[in-house]
């Protein structure tokens, strides 16, 4: 064997190992002792990461009050400055109570340059997960239609269920996995956008909503 073989060969050897590492089957219950299993823990610990993020959480017992929420949260802003995309939840909400309805106005394949996009204040979408021990939202495709929404207005209201909660992204990735559904695209939120490289002091908004609004309604 001459040099060059010898390369390829722990080449080759080096990206077997890394290959096999990857596809481990570990799951996150055997590495944390703080591993919650019913939903309550799982709700619990959400609650605590969002509020460590700075984000808000309201959590509701019927569709109802949740919808009557969302004028009481947004009443300082034009509904004609709302946005959302479509959503069975969004859906639901238009349906029992048009106040609430007024704010839920779609997005969905309408051409919006850029200076209009820019005026609208809040973006609200649905979300595909809840991953209880960072405190992040998951959107994709499937339940939050384009990105642009839940990015450039200085406020995001996520609309999800408690059937969306998971332990972490170890969880989310193996449902993904899973899925056969078609999409594009996913985004991980955590918290509202922040950042401190300025002086180290802590700045919200700077390259995203200032403002992260979770609306979660208990099904379980």
């Amino acid at each position: 064997m001459n040099n060059r073989d010898e390369i390829l060969n722990r080449l080759r050897t080096s990206s077997e190992a890394k290959t096999a590492t990857k596809s481990s089957d570990w799951q996150d219950k055997t590495i944390f002792s703080d591993y919650p299993l019913s939903g309550g823990e799982l709700l619990s610990e959400f609650r605590r990461h969002i509020e460590i993020l700075a984000g808000e959480l309201h959590v509701f017992d019927s569709m109802e009050r949740l919808a009557e929420t969302i004028p009481r949260i947004l009443h300082e802003t034009n509904p004609e400055k709302c946005r959302s995309h479509h959503h069975p939840l969004i859906e639901t909400i238009k349906s029992v109570n048009p106040t609430a309805g007024s704010y839920l106005r779609y997005i969905d394949n309408q051409e919006i340059d850029s200076v209009t996009f820019a005026g609208i204040e809040v973006g609200i979408t649905g979300a595909e997960y809840l991953v209880a021990r960072t405190g992040s939202i998951m959107l994709r495709t499937i339940s939050a239609g384009g990105r642009r929404l839940s990015v450039l207005p200085p406020t995001h209201v996520i609309i999800a269920t408690s059937g969306c909660l998971v332990y972490s992204l170890d969880e989310v990735l193996k449902n993904l996995k899973k899925d056969t559904q078609d999409w594009s695209y996913a985004t991980f939120i955590t918290g509202p956008s922040r950042t401190s490289d300025i002086e180290k002091q802590l700045v919200l908004g700077a390259h995203g909503p200032k403002r992260l609004i979770i609306l979660l309604l208990q099904t379980d």
